[in-house]
């Protein structure tokens, strides 16, 4: 079923502003956001993204999803409002542990890797400082995705 006509109310309402103020900020009509809210009108591809950007959900849960009815935790804000699914909150987390016991296993495959080897030359310096740098990248990257769950988890 489409539930894009009731989505852009139902995600309007939540922010607490009229349609002309979702119009000025979309760069539309009040005209064309009343018409998509009443289902007299679709919008083609171009302001589906705006609207799907705007109010920072994937086109997809516009459109498919009734977002009344599945969306638990929805924190508004004067200018955006943020769908937190479960199910998606979920996966990432669980693939954030996985990454991180991914990034320690090549830690220690590539300590053990490097401890005995006896060529030091310049490149192969340079490759082991590349390598390191990356994981030292990978780890911190786990660690925003780690502190943006607790924030997540911690948020009403």
């Amino acid at each position: 079923m489409i539930y894009i006509h009731q989505n852009i109310k139902y995600l309007r309402k939540q922010l607490k502003i009229s349609q002309s103020v979702l119009a000025d900020k979309l760069e539309l009509s009040r005209s064309n956001i009343a018409a998509y809210e009443i289902g007299n009108a679709e919008p083609n591809l171009t302001k589906l993204i705006k609207l799907a950007t705007f109010f920072k959900i994937a086109i997809d849960d516009l459109i498919s999803t009734d977002l009344s009815q599945n969306t638990p935790n929805i924190v508004a804000n004067n200018s955006n409002v943020l769908i937190l699914n479960n199910s998606n909150f979920q996966k990432f987390e669980t693939e954030t542990a996985e990454v991180k016991n991914a990034i320690s296993g090549l830690k220690q495959f590539f300590k053990f890797r490097t401890k005995n080897y006896s060529d030091t030359s310049p490149e192969v310096r340079s490759v082991i400082n590349d390598f390191e740098n990356i994981l030292s990248v990978s780890e911190h990257l786990v660690d925003i995705n780690e502190a943006l769950i607790e924030s997540l988890k911690n948020t009403p």
